[in-house]
């Protein structure tokens, strides 16, 4: 009798010839065995992906949430330590409103200590006057006719501009000094 033989040859190149005593129908099952093992761990791999997704779109909403909350939190903070200056302005009010009569140095008081609450929370004004003129935190609305050693320096002021810490909010709106050259008649 001859018996059924399956030779086998490596896909990698090798030379080597494996006999197999198998019959059609175990290599049937053994490949249905197969295609089932590899659903099973493409399902496995599928459902991990999908919780890993909404794993990661959890996370983001929680991190805009809390980034929201933390906002709110320094708007409440700031808004708290301005209160002081909104009672001062409506008692100024209050005490003034029959007269008619606007208390200069009260308001000037409650301006500085504005200025002050604002720069405890790292704002800063951006000097402009006598400065050299800087695209990056001027910006040019008008120019005035100056002699050389003026030429390029900002002569006023039209509106002061501000920085938050290292962040420019709003750059001075400033007239700048230019230098008329005069051409020599040849």
């Amino acid at each position: 009798m001859v018996s059924e033989k399956e030779i086998i040859i490596p896909v990698d190149g090798a030379e080597q010839l494996t006999d197999h005593h198998t019959t059609p129908s175990n290599t049937t099952n053994d490949r249905s065995k197969q295609s089932d093992m590899n659903a099973t761990e493409n399902d496995d791999l599928r459902n991990q992906l999908l919780r890993l997704q909404a794993e990661f779109v959890n996370y983001k909403n929680r991190v805009a949430k809390e980034r929201e909350s933390d906002f709110l939190n320094a708007k409440g903070f700031l808004i708290t330590k301005l209160l002081p200056v909104l009672d001062d302005l409506e008692r100024m009010i209050d005490h003034h409103q029959e007269d008619g009569v606007c208390d200069v140095e009260g308001i000037h008081i409650i301006f500085q200590n504005l200025k002050k609450i604002l720069k405890d929370e790292k704002l800063i004004e951006i000097q402009a006057v006598g400065q050299p003129f800087d695209p990056e935190i001027h910006e040019a609305v008008g120019v005035e006719e100056v002699n050389e050693d003026r030429d390029g320096i900002v002569m006023e002021v039209w509106q002061k501009g501000y920085q938050f810490g290292e962040k420019l909010l709003r750059p001075s709106r400033v007239k700048v000094g230019q230098c008329k050259k005069i051409e020599k008649a040849q």
